[in-house]
């Protein structure tokens, strides 16, 4: 049992007498007299221990120096000080220079005595003082199709970009994702529950049953990954996970706990974060906050966005679920907001308890909208439901940023926000009630082009080939530079357009005499403005092995490959009837009558291997798997007397 966590538990959860603690903030006249310019030890030793992400996107906005005075810690001998009153700390808001500390009515009149105290103020009222493994066959979307269509991103899926290299913090009340079959396999770097202060953001043994429901559900609707059940807007990005919200109260100190997880995000180097929370009302023993207040820069939660925003990150948050003008939640009215509203089933409509702005200053809300009516998830006892409201739309968006960022890890964040603005529904002429309404995410991929992903190495018999996906509005011409390892032989190949985004090139045999190793680096020209894109875009090159198939994770290849294979040995057997139809049950080969096969099994390109069974007779091989074969790429291994050989095919 965790004393602090009991203590701050029963703290915030029994109804307080006047003599007895309630929580505080405790907000400092300074940050003490330390200097905090870049030279400076506290400025260094601040400096390290941030994220070199959250230092690189600050660079990106022109942040000089990276380390602004509001990132200046709080003063250890001030916190001190109070401490020495109560030890109950709750929270320490870096931002705001305050501390949330346990006070009775003696002790909140010690500590604002204090000459460094610019004031001592319950939280409950108002006061804004001015301030793994992964199944990487293609991905099939089972019921969460439908609310991904309305987003137009699966070319960039089927290209393989599925949020890699994008930092998403997500902010709510707990995330079971260890438990999840759609969440597995999520790359969560960080984790942490702000309320008993330690790592496990699932149910706590203090959490009421419900605690962790509502951010598992969030999460899996931007990061799950279960085949024919749901697949996330960007499954594959590394997430942040911030438990803030208590579901055994509405409190106000629930806004301050936000505000410390968002410093926590920037601070970790997330690109984006979703937060599907809001502060409005509260239980009777807090002061609400009148709407008045809802001017994008007074709430604390508005200011904290604000800041972050500030520092080049990409703040998601929803709008709120009242449906009446003039009902937003804050933050969802910051200045610096990417505030989402709810789409019925299909967009086409506002979901009927969106809602509204304008903000208490007149501003316009929400910026853009998603499906937010009816959208699948999965509940943390693992069934798939239906959920609705303007949380569910959040975490798309926040998606569609990370999918943009995966594409475009150099272009700076807000690019990405204006490239889904300028292609949505109402790109110029904001909607009253919709924003943007539901932005069209290959469009403005293709906006912000030329964008190359992954490229994929394939043996398109009997030579080494390569697709690659290029996203431009514009025509565009691609070129491969390939540099031979062992010779120091150049060359510059033009690749074709094959389909879609897809283009298409062979390496000549010539340039791998003398060596099996290539260096490679891809270029993309837009021919209309002539801007030039590079894959890698860091001036590196990659690696092309000759005969080595080499495919990006869930990559679905154009249907124009009609058969791919491993090595020039493998042409000995054929696979008949290529592509194979999804749902294949049955393969059939042309095998050499000399030829005895011994056993057979199904390769995926994660690795996994599929059992089946085999029958052979006069040149003909009928290989049957032990399950029907969905739509992607696999590897077909036969084993004889002479060895084995690898015949990769696609099925579609």
């Amino acid at each position: 049992m965790r004393v602090v966590a009991v203590f701050i538990a029963l703290l915030m959860a029994v109804p307080m007498t006047a003599q007895e603690r309630v929580p505080c903030r405790v907000r400092f006249s300074d940050k003490g007299p330390d200097s905090f310019a870049p030279d400076s030890d506290l400025y260094q030793r601040t400096l390290a221990t941030y994220h070199p992400r959250a230092l690189e996107r600050r660079m990106s906005v022109g942040f000089d120096p990276l380390l602004k005075d509001d990132d200046k810690p709080l003063y250890a001998p001030y916190q001190q000080a109070v401490l020495a009153v109560s030890d109950s700390l709750l929270s320490e808001l870096v931002w705001m220079n305050a501390i949330i500390v346990g006070l009775d009515t003696l002790e909140q009149k010690q500590v604002a005595g204090l000459p460094f105290v610019a004031s001592v103020v319950p939280t409950s009222s108002v006061s804004y003082a001015q301030l793994r493994d992964i199944d990487c066959s293609p991905s099939l979307y089972g019921p969460s199709g439908q609310q991904l269509s309305v987003l137009q991103l699966q070319q960039l899926h089927d290209a393989g970009l599925y949020g890699q290299g994008a930092r998403i913090g997500i902010i709510d009340n707990g995330f079971r994702w260890r438990d999840m079959s759609t969440l597995r396999h999520a790359d969560v770097e960080r984790e942490y529950d702000f309320i008993f202060r330690d790592s496990l953001t699932a149910n706590d043994e203090l959490d009421v049953n419900a605690q962790d429901v509502h951010g598992s559900l969030i999460f899996s609707v931007v990061g799950g990954w279960s085949h024919d059940s749901i697949t996330g807007v960007a499954p594959f990005a590394t997430y942040l996970l911030a438990k803030s919200e208590d579901m055994r109260y509405e409190r106000r100190i629930e806004e301050e706990l936000f505000v410390e997880a968002l410093y926590w995000l920037e601070r970790n180097g997330a690109d984006i974060s979703s937060s599907s929370l809001g502060y409005l009302t509260f239980d009777s023993t807090d002061a609400s906050t009148p709407y008045e207040l809802l001017d994008g820069k007074t709430t604390f939660a508005a200011r904290a966005i604000n800041l972050a925003a500030q520092r080049g990150m990409l703040c998601v948050t929803a709008a709120g679920n009242y449906g009446r003008p003039s009902s937003l939640i804050t933050p969802a009215d910051a200045d610096s907001a990417i505030t989402v509203g709810a789409m019925a089933v299909g967009a086409d409509t506002l979901w009927a308890f969106s809602s509204k702005g304008p903000t208490a200053d007149g501003r316009q809300k929400p910026e853009i909208t998603a499906q937010g009516m009816a959208v699948y998830c999965q509940a943390p006892a693992g069934n798939i439901v239906r959920s609705s409201g303007t949380s569910l739309a959040t975490p798309m968006v926040a998606g569609q940023l990370g999918l943009l960022r995966s594409l475009y890890p150099d272009v700076p964040l807000y690019r990405l926000r204006d490239a889904l603005f300028a292609n949505s529904m109402f790109p110029s002429i904001r909607d009253e009630n919709m924003g943007h309404g539901v932005a069209n995410t290959l469009a403005a991929a293709k906006y912000l082009g030329p964008g190359i992903g992954r490229p994929n190495i394939v043996i398109v018999t009997p030579h080494t080939a390569m697709f690659i996906p290029v996203f431009c509005m514009n025509p565009v011409g691609v070129e491969v530079l390939a540099v031979n390892m062992a010779t120091g032989q150049r060359q510059t190949i033009a690749a074709q357009p094959v389909e879609g985004v897809w283009w298409f090139m062979e390496y000549p045999d010539e340039m791998f005499i003398g060596g099996d190793t290539l260096q490679v680096r891809v270029n993309a020209t837009d021919s209309s403005t002539n801007r030039v894109r590079s894959y890698p875009v860091d001036f590196a090159s990659f690696t092309v092995v000759r005969g080595h198939v080499d495919l990006a994770c869930a990559v679905r290849l154009p249907s124009s490959i009609t058969s791919v294979a491993q090595d020039a040995s493998s042409t000995t057997v054929q696979i008949v009837g290529l592509p194979l139809e999804h749902g294949t049950t049955s393969i059939t080969c042309l095998v050499p009558a000399e030829l005895r096969v011994v056993d057979a099994h199904i390769t995926g390109i994660d690795g996994s291997e599929l059992p089946a069974s085999i029958q052979q007779d006069q040149g003909r091989l009928i290989v049957n798997p032990t399950r029907a074969l969905y739509a992607g790429v696999y590897g077909l291994s036969i084993r004889s007397a002479s060895g084995q050989i690898t015949i990769p095919f696609v099925v579609l």
